[in-house]
């Protein structure tokens, strides 16, 4: 990468759950933050403060 660090919000429909994954996996191997909602979520939690 560039040097600088990198984030995204991963979205997908639970049927492409699979190919989400791999792909976060993948993104998180390369150094990129990656808000995952399995994990980075809460229940309850207000989004707007993340």
């Amino acid at each position: 990468m560039n040097g600088h660090r990198s984030s995204v919000f991963l979205c997908y429909a639970r049927e492409n759950e699979y190919h989400a994954r791999v792909l976060w996996r993948g993104l998180r191997e390369l150094g990129v933050t990656v808000w995952w909602d399995q994990s980075d979520l809460q229940p309850g939690a207000d989004v707007r403060c993340m």
